[in-house]
């Protein structure tokens, strides 16, 4: 994690609970809610989560229970029995009408105003320590390379503020600092306006208006100073606007220069402020409820210094991508793991993070520990002292050694070879596959409708073996993904995914991209989707489909949505490549989505649907994600994808 943080601006013109209850629900730990008696908190409701006919409280509670990684809220009424879930709670001067009642778990309150990290406003002078009020200052720019390299100091507008009066010349006004978890930076569009914490403790933020009002004379630049595993690094942009609040506090920045990587540019820049009450994301949904934070969010952030301190959870943290990527560690908390010597052709996807003069194999392995939710294996070279970090492993053609560099890694993440069982039966063999119906004349599945089998397993005569759908809305639908349990690995290389792979006996496989765009280039097709989420069936249907060949990727294009389970695919996945680890299609300028994500899909930044993900993963985007059904942390149950020609 990131033990030290400063965003700081300078002027270029000189320098360059009362009721508990609690239920178990298999595989879920158990979580006592509390019934909500303040009258100051309203619940952010999860999309689609509203359930009717609920007979129960406790049934509303075993719901949220088996959503608990994103479920931290429910409300429910005894009069219409109705369950709506919610994730964080936020300050409201409303309270839920009627006979709703709001229930929480205690670890998800925000915290009131009157708690003791919302104490002291930096407007108030009481209670600063050394707070220079004498000095006839305009700006930190006249409080330069003095003995103290951070200098509170009142300014002739009566503003407080704190000066770094040294770091490369100093002049530089502080507006955010972070040094410690003591202050909660999980607050309310007027808190960031006005500015909140303690200039003693060392955690503050100075306030949105304050900024543009000090940073709207002249020319600024903007510089951000970080340390990380003890390493400080610092981001300098030598153009900075700060916009008025009318404009949503707009950041505007360019030209970098710096070694913390330039992660603010990936998706903030041109960005307006947003927080849980006010909304200026460019999301299809608030951000700020996924990653309690507040900052200049896109989708959703690649930079996030406001936000969970501490936390390993996927992008809650203080996060700079180039140096953290999504998650980040706390010191104290590691635990110890084992590594092993790679022997098989495996490459790395390098973290840029590289470490010189590291002692020995041991040193570069408790580097990789100290950072270890990102970090999954290591490279390092005896000669050269180089210790690289890395995430996934997946299969090469080359050696895993260059010159004396030797690869190291967890076992668990291994990407599986192709010897692997979970790699069994090519879709192509007819050898070992119950039930095929080899002898029939059919041309496609639309032969093949309302038989009593609603899927059916049959050989074309091109030779090619597919399962038909031969019941759903008339039938005729060709399946060319189907999940059913998790035996069978879809984190797969661009061959196997164009050829197919998977076990028709098992009912888990894919028909193959290169099959799929020969069995529907021959006219109008339509493309389903058939989910399963929480024992309820779902579907989402689009009138105009095509499949695009392997010179284009694979291309996925669709449109006309029909259904109940939300037009996930539409967010992000329309018109895109498809992409896996070994050939990166996507969008994302600064990363593979499929080596974040750990699947093959059609990617953008990333996804909002993401069939092909981790089975049963609940960390964040990796599993079967519908977003509309599941969110970013839920799993859809079973999925079938499937298409038919249009007559």
């Amino acid at each position: 994690m990131f033990t030290y943080i400063v965003i700081t601006l300078a002027s270029v013109t000189v320098q360059q609970t009362v009721q508990q209850f609690t239920q178990s629900t298999t595989g879920v730990k158990t979580a006592k809610f509390h019934q909500v008696k303040q009258t100051n908190f309203q619940m952010i409701p999860l999309d689609s989560a509203v359930f009717m006919n609920i007979p129960s409280t406790l049934a509303c509670a075993a719901l949220c229970r088996a959503k608990m990684s994103y479920c931290f809220s429910f409300i429910y009424s005894k009069t219409s029995r109705n369950c709506s879930l919610g994730s964080w709670l936020v300050p409201t001067d409303q309270y839920p009408a009627s006979d709703e009642l709001l229930y929480t778990t205690d670890q998800y309150y925000l915290k009131a105003e009157s708690d003791q990290s919302f104490k002291v406003k930096l407007m108030n002078k009481s209670n600063i320590v050394n707070l220079d009020e004498n000095a006839n200052y305009t700006s930190c720019m006249e409080v330069r390379n003095t003995t103290e390299p951070r200098k509170l100091v009142q300014l002739t507008s009566g503003q407080v503020v704190m000066c770094d009066t040294q770091t490369d010349g100093g002049g530089w006004t502080i507006f955010q600092r972070r040094v410690s978890g003591a202050t909660e930076f999980f607050r309310s569009w007027n808190d960031y306006k006005e500015g909140f914490g303690d200039y003693n403790v060392g955690n503050f933020y100075l306030g949105n208006e304050n900024v543009y009002k000090l940073s709207s004379t002249d020319p600024h630049e903007l510089r951000f100073d970080l340390t990380y595993l003890g390493k400080p690094y610092y981001a300098l942009y030598s153009y900075f606007k700060f916009n008025n609040e009318t404009d949503g506090y707009r950041l505007q920045f360019s030209n970098y220069s710096g070694d913390a990587g330039d992660a603010m540019s990936i998706r903030h820049t041109d960005a307006m402020f947003t927080t849980y009450d006010k909304d200026n994301n460019i999301k299809g949904g608030n951000c700020v409820p996924s990653f309690r934070g507040c900052w200049w969010y896109a989708f959703c952030h690649s930079v996030h210094l406001n936000g969970n301190w501490a936390s390993k959870d996927y992008g809650l943290g203080l996060n700079w991508y180039n140096l953290t990527g999504n998650l980040t560690s706390a010191a104290g908390t590691i635990k110890t793991v084992s590594f092993q010597r790679v022997t098989r052709p495996y490459s790395m996807s390098p973290l840029n993070v590289v470490f010189t003069r590291v002692p020995s194999v041991a040193a570069c392995a408790a580097l990789c520990r100290a950072n270890n939710t990102v970090c999954y294996s290591f490279m390092y070279s005896k000669t050269a002292r180089n210790c690289t970090l890395g995430s996934w492993l997946v299969p090469a053609d080359s050696s895993v050694s260059i010159g004396d560099n030797v690869l190291y890694t967890f076992d668990k993440y291994y990407v599986k070879s192709q010897a692997d069982s979970s790699f069994g039966t090519p879709l192509m063999s007819t050898s070992n596959i119950t039930g095929l119906d080899e002898n029939a004349n059919y041309t496609s599945c639309m032969e093949v409708r309302n038989t009593t089998e609603p899927r059916k397993l049959v050989q074309l005569t091109s030779g090619q073996v597919v399962m038909c759908d031969t019941q759903t809305d008339g039938g005729g639908w060709t399946i060319f993904q189907r999940r059913v349990s998790g035996v069978t690995e879809f984190f797969r290389s661009w061959n196997d995914y164009k050829e197919g792979f998977g076990d028709y006996n098992v009912g888990n496989f894919y028909l193959g991209n290169e099959n799929v765009y020969k069995l529907s280039s021959t006219g109008p097709h339509e493309l389903r989707f058939d989910l399963t989420y929480l024992g309820k069936p779902y579907y989402a249907l689009y009138s105009y489909f095509k499949f695009n060949n392997e010179t284009d990727g694979y291309r996925l294009q669709f449109s006309n949505y029909s259904g109940d389970a939300g037009d996930a695919m539409s967010r992000l996945n329309v018109n895109r490549k498809f992409t896996t680890f070994d050939r990166d299609n996507d969008v994302k300028s600064n990363a593979n989505c499929a080596l974040i994500y750990r699947a093959g899909w059609w990617y953008s930044y990333c996804h909002y649907a993401h069939l092909n993900g981790n089975w049963g993963s609940t960390d964040y985007s990796m599993g079967l994600n519908w977003y509309d059904l599941t969110g970013d942390y839920g799993n859809i149950e079973k999925c079938e994808i499937k298409f038919r020609p249009i007559v």
